[in-house]
């Protein structure tokens, strides 16, 4: 015989229960009955705290799917209610959240560092100390060593999509080095592309360049070609080596075959060069008669050069008064001028024989006008 809910008058006999109560108004009935009976609820527990969690514990070993179901069904029918009382939860209780936090690292620091670096990095305690060791103890971008800093250096590793599925021995494959929070902060933020760093540099180096114009004086040493044109930049008064270039023409492309071109891309790049540290005047080679072709071309250079410089005083000297005072011998070739300048500003490194001879003449400048400090490299 089918029994009938005396509640709801709901028939079925797998639903109810001994008390011909259905299961949904059972639940409802046990809602209503906590309700009126916190309190006493509260006074029991209370009084027998070991036999409630005894009847609990009991009560969710024997009914632990139902209970998960119903979980699962509260919290897909509660997302919002839920989520705004575990911040609010977390507002009220910030203090004593991150406290437990602190208690429970200092309580398990080496259990803590260990697993997170196979987890995360695929790397035993062992291999993080031995990376340190190989570093000497400094971070491997900056060279700052651990005592400068604040925190522990961290476990640079390369980015890669999927990185978090990999296993632990192919995670440590990708594993660059240790650096200090800064530097791997840097990196990150920077997407670890080389291309943006270099820009970074470029930019942090053009404002220097220009915050110094405002203090310094610079004056350029050129040694003027129609391919290949070198540049020297140094400070007046103290002779600071400042930057050495190359203006080289791309002999390859179509454009640059034709000498107007050539003029024009060079006269291009000095204007750069003028506007970037204004120098108070210019030094180049004297021009002399060796082949008509080669000659007029080099002529031309000139032209254009003094057309641009021509706001400022321009200086010609002989390259063999250069290279006498130099190397002592005025037909020194070019490499003999070039360790000669290594001598005093051994920093410098030069691509092409044109830069050393542009630094020359610079130099060859600054012994002339005094400003050369130490001249006994030169034998002056």
């Amino acid at each position: 015989m089918e029994k009938t809910c005396i509640k709801c008058n709901f028939k079925g006999k797998e639903n109810l229960f001994k008390s011909n109560i259905c299961k949904e108004c059972l639940k409802k009935y046990r809602k209503q009955w906590n309700e009126l009976n916190k309190d006493k609820r509260r006074v029991y527990r209370e009084q027998n705290r070991e036999k409630a969690k005894e009847y609990a514990k009991n009560y969710r070993e024997k009914n632990r799917e139902s209970i998960c179901i119903d979980k699962k069904i509260y919290r897909e029918k509660n997302k919002e209610k839920i989520t705004k009382h575990k911040k609010e939860y977390w507002e009220n209780n910030k203090e004593r959240f991150r406290e437990k936090r602190k208690e429970y690292y200092q309580d398990n620091k080496e259990f803590i560092n260990k697993s997170k670096l196979m987890k995360i990095f695929g790397i035993t305690v062992d291999e993080y100390y031995r990376m340190f060791d190989s570093q000497n103890g400094k971070c491997a971008v900056c060279g700052r060593p651990q005592s400068e800093c604040s925190r522990a250096f961290a476990v640079d590793h390369i980015h890669m999509t999927g990185y978090e599925n990999l296993s632990s021995t192919e995670k440590k494959k990708y594993v660059r080095g240790l650096l200090c929070i800064s530097c791997n902060t840097a990196l990150g933020k920077l997407q670890d592309n080389p291309e943006i760093l270099q820009k970074g540099i470029e930019y942090l180096l053009y404002y220097n360049r220009k915050e110094n114009n405002m203090t310094n004086k610079y004056f350029f040493g050129l040694d003027l070609s129609l391919n290949s044109t070198g540049i020297a930049v140094f400070t007046t008064d103290d002779m600071q080596f400042v930057e050495t270039s190359t203006i080289a023409i791309n002999k390859s492309s179509q454009n640059m075959r034709e000498t107007k071109n050539k003029l024009k891309y060079i006269g291009e790049e000095l204007i750069k060069y003028k506007k970037e540290y204004k120098p108070e005047f210019i030094v180049t080679e004297q021009g002399f008669m060796r082949y008509v072709n080669s000659t007029a071309q080099l002529m031309r250079v000139a032209g254009v050069t003094e057309y641009i410089f021509a706001d400022i005083p321009q200086y010609c000297v002989p390259s063999s008064t250069i290279k006498k005072k130099l190397t002592g011998f005025g037909n020194s070739e070019k490499e003999k001028v070039a360790d000669a300048i290594l001598k005093i500003y051994p920093k410098i490194r030069f691509t092409t024989t044109d830069e050393s001879d542009a630094c020359g003449l610079c130099i060859y400048w600054g012994i002339q006008e005094g400003w050369m400090k130490n001249n006994a490299t030169l034998n002056i």
